[in-house]
């Protein structure tokens, strides 16, 4: 059977020979946003050469003003003299913790649409 929730030691008991449960315990630490965000982070600090796979990420409103603050300084760079290549703005992506199916995210580059999107 499916299950989204964790599960109680009773009703693993009561599972047939044939049936499985697809969750094990933590399983919530991986597959919300936050939590992840946060446990990448202490793992980047930890092991940081293994590690920074993960583009930055902020967990919301907690760190809100860092996130504002990157956010501010998002502006096209334009290379040396002799390059005079342009690098474009970074899109941020704002999703909901408990979100699914793509509802409730949004894509900034600005911090006027940062604060419309929060």
């Amino acid at each position: 059977f499916w299950t989204d929730t964790s599960v109680a030691i009773e009703r693993v008991m009561r599972l047939k020979k044939t049936q499985r449960i697809n969750h094990f315990v933590g399983m919530l630490e991986i597959c919300r946003k936050k939590a992840l965000a946060r446990n990448l982070a202490r793992l980047t600090t930890r092991l940081p050469g293994t590690f920074n796979f993960a583009p930055q990420s902020f967990v919301l409103p907690e760190e809100l003003e860092a996130f504002m603050d990157v956010v501010k300084s998002n502006k096209p760079k334009t290379g040396g003299k002799k390059t005079q290549t342009k690098t474009k703005t970074k899109t941020y992506i704002l999703k909901p913790d408990a979100g699914c199916q793509g509802k409730g995210i949004c894509l900034v580059q600005t911090e006027a649409q940062a604060i419309a999107a929060l």
